[in-house]
């Protein structure tokens, strides 16, 4: 034996299989590292996606919200009585004006000139006008005219209506509004045309009763539409290489109105207009697909990513962009840093291997002669002690030569089958263990020898026996196996090689205690969960609807399948304290004082201290321990973006928060989904995690959370307690 070891053939085989299996570590490796940049990749493009679409939402939800805003200044000053009653007078002395003394015709001017003035319009006298090299603010103002286009008053410096403004007046329905952009000046100041009807004074409001109308020119400049698109002087959440660009629609046509800076991707100026059939152009494609994210390509070329969204009272629309290289170009820096260091340090690793095998292999081949025989005598005890060791274990433990037959096992497997284990060797596992049980492990040893490696098979247990049994098979290759092989392929002077460790585990206990556990598990929370709903109606279905918007939330964030479910889990138990809170403390209609704020915010930690020993999972329970300690804070505001917290406890917290907000409660009727939407965004105690925030926002605007979410009825008001 020591001869064999010994030979040149042996050590250069060896020496080639470990080369080999350097090898295909370092490919596999390889090839998980590509797989694993390229995983980052996609998920740094998707986290993109929410920032561009986020992006360009908040763009158009600004401008929406200042059209809505001039509107109602239009509305309000169309609905005041003094401007009803003197147009009345006017409209009943049937003439354009001289129905109303001078000083009254002055009245209505000043107050259309007061009144615009509070609401922020530039009122510019052009008599009054420094002629000097200072800005100047581009005309806008507000007029009062009566039915037939008579004009009765306006402000100062209210410009003159051109052509296409009159037909668009004219064109107007009784009892109408009108919200309309007009065409940029040449200097590219944005205008935009309202229009509210005015009707007889002391009458309902009816197109039969309409005398005239509020006509209310507002001019953008580039730095006022700038303001009004990007608020705050927005930029794409972690980067300033974004550009946001205004587009207005007409047709089959499209023109840019402006754009947050310079940007030569589109090829066009300020003003300039495209073909919205042009689809090759990334702005075209963009404004024909609003609310779709887009990977595209600029006029040279380059990869780039897009969103829009519509304005929806003008047919204008935001779009926000990137360059792909721009976008990704941190994260492709350190992931080029992770893939170099790895590669490096598998490199490095392989040489430290192959040198130290190279000096080992030489220094073992001068010492192995004289060590063999010490070697011989500790195999054999060796071998005794393994026995020994093995027989104590309850498991049972095989050994097969190549060809299938038995070369060792341990007392276990003789006391269960009542054949000593030297009567058991050389036989097949199908004459010691049955033939269907001896036919299935032979299956998944041929399976474990082709893939080569390890194999755990679950079957059932002896084929006579009463109770079913399930055993758990753990088949390890360690060497050639051939069925198949005759019987004198070995020498007989040497004792057959193992090729197959065999490992036979009942498992049929653990099984049906994990199933049990798990069953009581299900069957605790749901108790619990329908004792909360019993303590407070009002919230009886928030646990369950936060609890799947959790879940919901989780999967679009990709976290793993845990964390999902203890965001699930946390959003569904966390209001358990409300069983230590008075039935008449949690349907209280009136506003809480310090003391109930404060006894309801323990009562949330305290909830959790309920199912401290009920054996939830650790993630589930570590999760809803931080949500409580965040949510029942004795001080607020609650930092709910720290980067200390697991991302399952910021995700179960904003849909905690959000569902509340929508939810009805005894003192107030739910808010609508936008509404609840945008207190969640804007709510300065709870600090919410922005990935979390812009996720939840995608989910509404971009996944169908609009069509498919049902929380709760709109109106009533906020309560200092809502959390």
């Amino acid at each position: 034996m020591a001869a064999s070891l010994l030979s040149p053939a042996k050590r250069n085989r060896t020496g080639i299989i470990a080369v080999v299996g350097l090898a295909v570590v370092g490919i596999a490796a390889f090839l998980a590292v590509l797989g694993f940049v390229r995983g980052e990749r996609e998920r740094e493009l998707g986290q993109w996606q929410l920032r561009l679409d986020w992006w360009a939402q908040q763009s158009a939800e600004s401008a929406d919200r200042w059209l809505r805003d001039q509107s109602a200044l239009a509305d309000r000053l169309a609905a005041n009585d003094t401007i009803r009653l003197q147009l009345t007078l006017m409209a009943e002395a049937g003439s354009d004006g001289g129905g109303l003394a001078a000083e009254e015709v002055a009245y209505v001017r000043n107050l259309l000139q007061a009144v615009s003035l509070n609401a922020g319009l530039r009122i510019s006298d052009s008599e009054r006008r420094v002629p000097a090299n200072i800005p100047q603010f581009a005309p806008e103002g507000v007029a009062l005219i009566a039915n037939g286009q008579r004009l009765v008053a306006a402000t100062a410096g209210m410009p003159t209506l051109d052509q296409k403004a009159e037909t668009l007046l004219a064109a107007r329905e009784a009892g109408g509004t009108l919200v309309v952009a007009l065409d940029p000046a040449p200097d590219g100041v944005l205008r935009v045309l309202l229009a509210s009807p005015v009707y007889r004074f002391q009458a309902d409001p009816s197109p039969a009763d309409e005398i005239g109308m509020i006509v209310m020119l507002r001019s953008l400049s580039r730095a006022a539409a700038l303001a009004l698109i990007n608020p705050g002087s927005l930029t794409a959440p972690g980067s300033k290489a974004g550009v946001l660009h205004l587009i207005t629609l007409n047709g089959s046509n499209g023109r840019l109105l402006l754009s947050t800076r310079a940007d030569t991707d589109t090829g066009l100026s300020e003003g300039d207009s495209f073909s919205l059939d042009n689809q090759k152009f990334f702005l075209a494609k963009a404004a024909t697909q609003p609310g779709v994210f887009l990977e595209t390509e600029t006029l040279s070329g380059d990869a780039l990513l897009i969103s829009s969204a519509k304005v929806e009272l003008l047919p204008w629309m935001t779009a926000a962009s990137i360059r792909r290289d721009a976008a990704l170009a941190a994260s492709e820096a350190r992931l080029d840093t992770l893939a170099t260091l790895f590669f490096g340090g598998i490199l490095v690793a392989t040489l430290l291997i192959l040198l130290f095998w190279r000096h080992g292999a030489s220094a073992k081949a001068e010492a192995l002669s004289d060590r063999m025989a010490r070697t011989l005598d500790d195999e054999r005890r060796a071998r005794t002690l393994l026995q020994g060791v093995s027989d104590a274990i309850t498991d049972e433990l095989l050994a097969l030569d190549r060809k299938g037959l038995l070369l060792y096992a341990n007392e276990s497997l003789a006391l269960r089958v009542g054949v000593s284990a030297d009567e058991m060797k050389r036989k097949t596992l199908a004459a010691i263990l049955g033939p269907a049980v001896g036919a299935e492990l032979n299956a998944q040893i041929e399976k474990a020898h082709a893939e080569g490696t390890t194999v755990r098979h679950e079957m059932s247990g002896d084929e006579e026996a009463s109770a079913q049994r399930v055993i758990r098979a753990i088949i390890v290759p360690v060497g050639p196996h051939d069925h198949t092989a005759d019987n004198d392929t070995s020498a007989a002077s040497e004792e057959p090689e193992p090729a197959t460790i065999l490992v036979l585990q009942d498992i049929t206990e653990p099984l049906r205690s994990r199933e049990a556990l798990a069953e009581a598990e299900t069957r605790m929370v749901r108790a619990l969960v329908r004792i909360i709903n019993q303590r407070d109606p009002f919230a009886a279905e928030q646990s369950a609807q936060a609890s799947r918007l959790a879940e919901e939330l989780a999967e679009e964030m990709g976290l793993p399948p845990e964390e999902v479910r203890a965001a699930n889990q946390a959003a569904l138990l966390i209001d358990l304290g409300k069983i230590a809170i008075p039935r008449d403390l949690l349907t209280k209609k009136s506003a809480l004082t310090a003391e109930e704020l404060q006894f309801m915010r323990r009562a949330i930690r305290q909830g959790v201290e309920l199912v401290d020993n009920a054996g939830l999972p650790s993630v589930v329970y570590k999760t809803l321990r931080q949500l409580a300690d965040r949510l029942g804070a004795e001080k607020r505001p609650v930092d709910l973006a720290d980067d200390e917290l697991l991302m399952a406890t910021k995700v179960a917290a904003i849909a905690h928060h959000f569902v509340a907000l929508a939810s009805r409660r005894v003192y107030r009727e739910g808010f609508s989904l936008e509404d609840a939407l945008r207190m969640v965004r804007e709510d300065s105690d709870l600090k919410h995690d922005d990935a979390v925030v812009s996720a939840l926002s995608h989910l509404y605007y971009s996944r169908g959370g609009r069509e498919r979410w049902h929380l709760g009825s709109s109106g009533g008001k906020e309560q200092e307690s809502e959390s």
